[in-house]
């Protein structure tokens, strides 16, 4: 159930309308938060903008890659394929041990998690984590970490995801001033390692603190608010608090809704967890009913978007 909140959490993410007397990077910056807002579509206009007009320089690999991200989101997997090679092109060769090259390797691993499985994007964020290591950048190799511990829980590798997650928590705490991000990003970790124990006061603890920082730093128009909800929800469930758990859950789904649509693959996850919500609450048959939904949805659009999606060797190397 975990994987996909930090699947879906790689970038720190992109806006708006483009002012011409703002530099590139500031543009780059305003289109990261137009991302973390959800609003993908506005943020994949302006970006393609920015790389038609020819004026990025050394900018372009990380516009490619956020274009490829982007694309991801929306769930259409064969541009965002073509992005992320683009990027690494682009990355490999101008700067190879940058972190900039580190985040086209994990927005590439996000793309080859839904369409080539976990063990190719485990490749690919092994590379990540290489790149972060040798740059002593403790927050990259933390989120690399969690990915890696994502990739061996989705393949039921308990004990191999919960030592990764314990390396994430031992990074994250290196990292220093730690910014409201990385102390969101410490805290689902432990609620994280909390809910594979069996804990579900500590998960509940954990995920109700991501929760309000999220909100006093984001408020509820912010899909990643949305997940805090649906986790929060999950671990309500694990208390058996059925009233409380219900209501995060539909909250968290509301949110999802509203801000990504019915269509994307955030959406289908949060349903999918909200499945689980309702299978603790002894709903089986509806529960059943809605995972059964999300997975055909998932399959039904990587059939439809990912005809040319392969894997490429060369990021793999």
């Amino acid at each position: 159930m975990n994987r996909v909140f930090f699947f879906l959490s790689l970038l720190s993410i992109l806006s708006p309308a483009l002012h011409s007397q703002a530099g590139i990077r500031q543009q780059l910056s305003d289109l990261l938060l137009l991302e973390k807002q959800g609003h993908y579509d506005q943020a994949i206009r302006s970006l393609q903008f920015l790389i038609d007009g020819n004026s990025l320089g050394e900018e372009a690999g990380e516009a490619w890659t956020m274009l490829g991200f982007a694309y991801t989101q929306l769930g259409q997997f064969e541009r965002a394929q073509k992005c992320d090679e683009q990027a690494l092109e682009i990355l490999k060769r101008d700067a190879p041990h940058s972190n900039d090259y580190a985040t086209a390797l994990s927005s590439f691993a996000l793309l080859n998690n839904f369409t080539q499985g976990p063990e190719v994007s485990a490749r690919l964020w092994t590379k990540a984590l290489a790149v972060h290591t040798e740059l002593g950048d403790h927050s990259g190799i933390a989120q690399d970490c969690a990915h890696l511990a994502a990739s061996e829980l989705e393949r039921k590798h308990n004990k191999a995801g919960k030592k990764w997650l314990e390396q994430a928590i031992a990074e994250g705490e290196l990292a220093k001033n730690m910014t409201d991000t990385e102390a969101i990003f410490l805290s689902d970790i432990h609620g994280w390692i909390a809910n594979i124990e069996g804990d579900g006061k500590a998960e509940l603890a954990a995920y109700q603190r991501s929760l309000e920082l999220r909100q006093k730093s984001q408020g509820d128009n912010y899909p990643m608010t949305g997940w805090a909800y649906l986790y929060v929800g999950v671990a309500y469930a694990d208390c058996r608090d059925w009233e409380q758990a219900m209501k995060n859950a539909n909250t968290g789904l509301e949110i999802l809704g509203r801000l990504l649509g019915r269509s994307s693959p955030q959406y289908f996850g949060a349903e999918s967890l909200f499945a689980k919500v309702l299978d603790k609450k002894g709903l089986h048959d509806e529960a059943s009913r809605i995972q059964k939904n999300a997975q055909q949805s998932m399959s039904t659009l990587l059939h439809e978007q990912c005809v040319g999606c392969t894997v490429s060797v060369a990021s793999l190397r």
